[in-house]
């Protein structure tokens, strides 16, 4: 059993205490410094962001069929292929680019 064990018969190691305890300031002081640069942010707004550019990709998307409908019955496979992926290079460039971050 270590010193650093918390059970009410393990003698209590101050020098060992108060060095946990600094580690952990400093853990604690170097996360919240990376916050607030914008390095790290909660995982909550993580979730926001990633579905909210879910959401506006699939709003390029379906913005790309309603404007592809009317011009493929009279389409052949080949202009169809050229259509959609000139449609879906078009919704991609709408969105964000990939170096950098994405707002919520």
């Amino acid at each position: 059993m270590s010193n650093t064990d918390h059970t009410p018969d393990a003698p209590l190691d101050l020098a060992a205490e108060r060095a946990r305890l600094a580690r952990a300031e400093a853990e604690y002081a170097a996360l919240k410094g990376a916050v607030v640069r914008g390095e790290l942010v909660p995982r909550e707004r993580v979730g926001l962001m990633v579905a909210a550019y879910i959401e506006r990709v699939r709003g390029e998307m379906m913005a790309q069929i309603d404007a592809m409908a009317p011009r493929l019955p009279a389409a052949t496979e080949a202009e169809f292929e050229a259509m959609f992926t000139d449609a879906v290079i078009e919704a991609l460039k709408e969105l964000p680019p990939d170096d950098g971050p994405i707002a919520a």
